[in-house]
């Protein structure tokens, strides 16, 4: 089975859908859409990187730019793939 990985930018939905993935299955982490990378932490200490965690932070950005222009509800896809996990 293929990890999924971190698309480098956001052009597609399917980006969007990689990046929610990467980060719930490959990162382990709970996340707001809201909330900036740089507050994620994992036993009281900053769980990324700040390179990574501005690159996460662009990313995002970019996935609420493609989902508005697209008319797409960046939350509801975020809460889906929760959902889809973590919940009985």
């Amino acid at each position: 089975m293929n990890k999924p990985c971190l698309p480098a930018s956001i052009n597609t939905l399917t980006d969007v859908h990689l990046m929610i993935v990467h980060l719930y299955d490959i990162d382990r982490v709970c996340f707001h859409p809201d909330d900036s990378f740089k507050d994620t932490v994992r036993e009281n200490q900053p769980f990324y990187t700040p390179e990574m965690a501005g690159r996460l932070d662009a990313l995002m950005e970019q996935a609420f730019e493609l989902c508005q222009s697209r008319r797409v509800d960046l939350y509801g896809m975020c809460l889906l793939e929760w959902n889809l996990r973590f919940q009985e």
